[in-house]
């Protein structure tokens, strides 16, 4: 499960917007300006956003299981 969530494209350009904007804002020194990142060169859509956090949701009750010892059910 987690190998081949890891290594989707929209799981990469999560982690540069989680990385890079959210968390700090990175900016480039290019063509004598600042630039900040640009999440449309990232290529994620939307629909990305909904099906990696259905893909996450079973990894994550797996992880509470272990970590809690115990399920939300």
């Amino acid at each position: 499960m987690w190998l081949e969530l890891s290594a989707c494209q929209a799981m990469h350009g999560f982690r540069t917007v989680r990385d890079k904007i959210s968390a700090h804002t990175e900016v480039r020194y290019v063509a004598d300006k600042y630039q900040l990142v640009d999440i449309a060169t990232l290529g994620i859509k939307w629909g990305d956003l909904r099906s990696t956090i259905a893909r996450m949701q079973r990894i994550i009750e797996l992880i509470g299981l272990i970590v809690r010892n115990a399920g939300f059910a």
